[in-house]
This record gives C-alpha cells, sequence and structure tokens, in this order.
C-alpha cells in the first residue's frame, strides 16, 4: 500500500524534473549561454545586407498572444460553446462554469506541453544551424577580409549582447513556428469543439486565426528578420508538432478526458484498466465507437445487450 501511495509523486517529481530541464536549457540558449555553430559568410552577400528596422510583430506580442489567446478561446468554448450531448448535467450555469472550467485546464495543458515541444526543437536547430540573419552585416558589424569568414568578431555597441548574438540564429522562424502551431492547434480545436450555432461562425474564427499566423511569418521576410527559407522551416516545425499534439495529446478532441465528479458525466463514460491499473480514462463522442465497445465487451461475458441484439437483428 505504501509503494501505491508513492507512485503519484514519484510521477509528479519526474514530470517536475522534466519540464525544468526544459525550461532551463531554453533560458540559456536564449541567454548565449549554450555554445552554438557559427555558420560563415561573405561580406559582400546581398542576402545578409539588410538594415534592421524592427519588428511588425515583436516577440513580446507574440508570446503574450500565444499564452493568453488560447486560454480565452478554449474557455469561451468549453464553457458556452460546448456540444449538448458531452455531459448529462449542464443546466445550471454553475455546472456549466466548472465543466468548462476543467476542461480548459486539461486542453491548455496539452497545448503548452505541444508549445514546449515546438520552442524545444526551433532553439536547438537555432543553435546547430547557426545561420546568419539578413541584416546580419548591418548588427554585427564584423571585421570584413576578402573571401569566406568562419571566425569572427562583432564591433557592433549600438546593440545589445543577446540582439547581437541573435542575429546568427536565423534558420528556422520561431514566429513562424509559434505562430502556425498556436493556429492550428486552434483551428482544429474550433472545428471539432465549437457548437455550430451558425454557417459562418466557425470558418470567420478558423480564419482570423490563419490571418494572424500569417501575418506572424510573413512579416518576418518584409521586415528582412529572416529569409524565406527560415520562415518555410518554422511552418513546416509548427504544422508537424501541431498535427502531433492534437492526434496524440489530445486524441483530436473527438474523446473527452474523465476528469469531472462522477455526478457530472454522461452514461457513456469508458474506464479502461491496464496491467491491474487505471490507466486515462476517455468517453467516446462517438456513439458508434461506444456501440462497439459494448459489442466487444458482451462477446467475452457471453451476455448480449440490447445494443448489440439490435446490431444483430435483419434490417
Amino acid at each position: 500500500m505504501a509503494a501505491r501511495r508513492a507512485r503519484p509523486w514519484r510521477r509528479h517529481l519526474v514530470d517536475s524534473l522534466c519540464g525544468c530541464s526544459v525550461v532551463t536549457f531554453l533560458a540559456l540558449a536564449e541567454s548565449g549561454l549554450v555554445p552554438g555553430t557559427k555558420a560563415g559568410f561573405f561580406c559582400d552577400d546581398p542576402a545578409i545586407s539588410f538594415r534592421f528596422r524592427g519588428d511588425t510583430v515583436s516577440l513580446t506580442t507574440l508570446l503574450a498572444t500565444t499564452a493568453l489567446a488560447p486560454l480565452l478561446v478554449v474557455w469561451l468554448v468549453e464553457a458556452w460553446g460546448r456540444r449538448p450531448h458531452d455531459f448529462a448535467a449542464t443546466e445550471s450555469s454553475k455546472t456549466r462554469s466548472e465543466v468548462g472550467a476543467r476542461l480548459t485546464a486539461f486542453w491548455y495543458r496539452e497545448y503548452l506541453l505541444g508549445l514546449g515541444l515546438v520552442l524545444l526543437v526551433t532553439d536547438f536547430a537555432k543553435l546547430l544551424v547557426g545561420e546568419p540573419r539578413p541584416h546580419f552585416l548591418h548588427t554585427c558589424r564584423p571585421n570584413c577580409t576578402a573571401g569566406y569568414i568562419v571566425d569572427f568578431n562583432c564591433t557592433n555597441t549600438d546593440f545589445s549582447h543577446w540582439f547581437i548574438q541573435d542575429s546568427t540564429k536565423s534558420f528556422p522562424s520561431g514566429h513562424a513556428s509559434i505562430s502556425i502551431y498556436t493556429a492550428f492547434f486552434l483551428v482544429w480545436f474550433l472545428q471539432r469543439r465549437l457548437v455550430k450555432s451558425s454557417w459562418l461562425l466557425v470558418p470567420w474564427l478558423q480564419s482570423l486565426c490563419i490571418l494572424w499566423a500569417l501575418v506572424c511569418s510573413l512579416t518576418r521576410i518584409t521586415d528582412h528578420r529572416h529569409h524565406w527559407w527560415d520562415v518555410l522551416a518554422g511552418a513546416v516545425v509548427g504544422i508537424a508538432l501541431g498535427v502531433f499534439t492534437v492526434m496524440v495529446f489530445c486524441r483530436s478532441f473527438t474523446e473527452l478526458p474523465v476528469i469531472l465528479p462522477n455526478d457530472l458525466l454522461g452514461k457513456d463514460e469508458i474506464v479502461t484498466h491496464e496491467n491491474g491499473h487505471m490507466t486515462r480514462a476517455f468517453r467516446s463522442t462517438r456513439h458508434q465507437s461506444v456501440r462497439r465497445l459494448l459489442s466487444s465487451t458482451s462477446s467475452c461475458t457471453g451476455e448480449v445487450t440490447p445494443d448489440e441484439q439490435e446490431m444483430k437483428e435483419p434490417s
């Protein structure tokens, strides 16, 4: 009994250590304390000779939108736009708020987990490639000589040390990977979880998400902060990890996690057991999959359920 009680604490400890290690790596990578590759360059290369003109979408705006917008959208959908057959007791506003808050916490946790993967992959690729940005010569002001330069030092003192180091981290685009991941997550979430009370409501909200991702991505090219292939690579990272997060962590938003009190759950709740231990239980919102599960269960017990009898009867 004591060993069983200790296992949840061990899991929480392992989760905390993993999360802290990722956050520590990201902090060290952004501060320049993690050594990375510096790709060489030609001083007469026009692709890295642009002037720095600022950011249309600043890093602060991107991170604030990435953190707050999904939380707000998920809460509004789960609290006020949830499908009516998800749960049995959804009459009172108090129950609606409680169910929405718990589901919002679950989906948002999975979203943050996928976002951590996006940041980890993006920062690791930046350190591994070390490609100069389009405004590298203007920002770094290296001591240029003839030929291909590999070993160099930046002489510009008009910018901060962090910004000068960041001028060699062009590939891939973090703005593109983060914004496209967020847009992909929200587009899929709205399609699956929002009740289509209006014909154009869901497409309109999805269009806003896509437009935000396009603005964050394409302005990186027009601002000469990234090359076009950097934005393309960032888009690939965002889409790939968005698909992974939705398909693996969120089960495509077609199955609901059993994280609510029993009196709030519907009659189609399914609890699974593996190796004698209860795992995360899900209740499918698709009645056909529930019927197949009931049929397989009844075949093992030798009992015939009404649903199975209905399926066996000739039409």
